[in-house]
C-alpha cells in the first residue's frame, strides 16, 4: 500500500513539473516539425509553394516558405534557448519580397539569419566565413535562407559583394 501511494506522489510530481515547464514556455517543439508548423500560418494550396530551411542543429533554425511564382514569401526563425528549455522555440517571423534583397536578421548570442527572395538571381554566390565544407556556393537559384555566428558574403554575377540589410530580432 505504501509503495503505491509513493509511485502515484512521484507520478503526479513529476506531471506537475511537466505542466510547469509547457506551461513556462520551455518546451518547444521538434526541429523536424518546425516546417510544418509555419505551413499551418498560410492558407497557400499545399502544391503552390516551398519551404527550405537551415539550421546549426545547436542554437538557431531559418525558414524561408515561398510561393513557386515568387507572389509571396516569409522568412521565420526558432532557436534552442539554454537552461532548463527543451526543443525549438519561435522568435520571429515576417514577409519577404524582392525588394528587401538580402536580409542579415540579428538574432545575438544565436546568430545570424540570412534570408532573400532571390527571385532575379541577384546573389550568386555565396562565401562562408565559418568554418563550413564547402566555404562557397555558386549558382544560388533560389531562395536564401542561411544562419552563421560569423560573416556570410553575398556575390552578384559580376562578382560584386551584395550588401545584406542588417536588422535586430527582438527578443
Amino acid at each position: 500500500m505504501k509503495k503505491g501511494i509513493i509511485v502515484v506522489s512521484v507520478a503526479a510530481v513529476l506531471l506537475i513539473a511537466c505542466c510547469g515547464f509547457y506551461f513556462s514556455g520551455n518546451i518547444g517543439i521538434a526541429q523536424d516539425k518546425i516546417n510544418h508548423e509555419q505551413m499551418k500560418t498560410v492558407s497557400w494550396e499545399k502544391h503552390d509553394y516551398s519551404v527550405i530551411g537551415a539550421s546549426d542543429g545547436e542554437s538557431i533554425y531559418v525558414g524561408v516558405m515561398y510561393m513557386k511564382d515568387y507572389s509571396d514569401a516569409k522568412y521565420f526563425i526558432y532557436i534552442k534557448k539554454g537552461g532548463l528549455s527543451f526543443g525549438w522555440h519561435f522568435l520571429q517571423s515576417g514577409g519577404l519580397t524582392e525588394i528587401d534583397g538580402v536580409r542579415a536578421l540579428d538574432c545575438g548570442e544565436y546568430g545570424t539569419a540570412y534570408v532573400a527572395l532571390n527571385e532575379n538571381n541577384n546573389v550568386q554566390k555565396i562565401e562562408f566565413e565559418d568554418g563550413r565544407k564547402p566555404s562557397i556556393k555558386e549558382n544560388v537559384r533560389s531562395p536564401i535562407c542561411e544562419h552563421s555566428k560569423s560573416v556570410i558574403h553575398f556575390y552578384d554575377a559580376a562578382g560584386n559583394i551584395v550588401e545584406p540589410t542588417k536588422l535586430t530580432v527582438k527578443k
